[in-house]
C-alpha cells in the first residue's frame, strides 16, 4: 500500500522532492554541499506555501536558510529526524 505521505510530489512547475513528515526534503546526490541548482525544485514548492518545511540534506558544514529552504548537514538532520521534529 502506497500512502499519499511516502509519494514524490511535484509542483505545479513539475519540481519534485521527497516527504518527511511535513515536509519536502530534496538529497543531492552524489552527496556534496548544496549547489544553486539543488534548491530549484524546492524554492518552486516552497512558492505554493503548501507545506511547513522545505529541507535540503547535503555535506554542508552547518545550518543554513537559502529563502524557505533549510539547508541542512546530514548528520543534523538525522538526529532531527530522530528525534521527532519532522512528524
Amino acid at each position: 500500500m502506497i500512502h499519499d505521505d511516502c509519494v514524490d510530489s511535484r509542483s505545479s512547475h513539475r519540481a519534485r522532492a521527497r516527504p518527511v513528515g511535513v515536509a519536502r526534503a530534496e538529497v543531492p546526490f552524489p552527496a556534496r554541499p548544496a549547489a544553486p541548482g539543488d534548491l530549484k525544485a524546492l524554492r518552486a514548492l516552497a512558492e505554493e506555501e503548501k507545506l511547513r518545511r522545505y529541507l535540503c540534506v547535503c555535506l554542508e558544514p552547518r545550518r543554513r536558510r537559502a529563502g524557505l529552504v533549510d539547508v541542512l548537514p546530514y548528520p543534523e538532520f538525522l538526529a532531527a529526524l530522530w528525534n521527532g521534529e519532522f512528524s
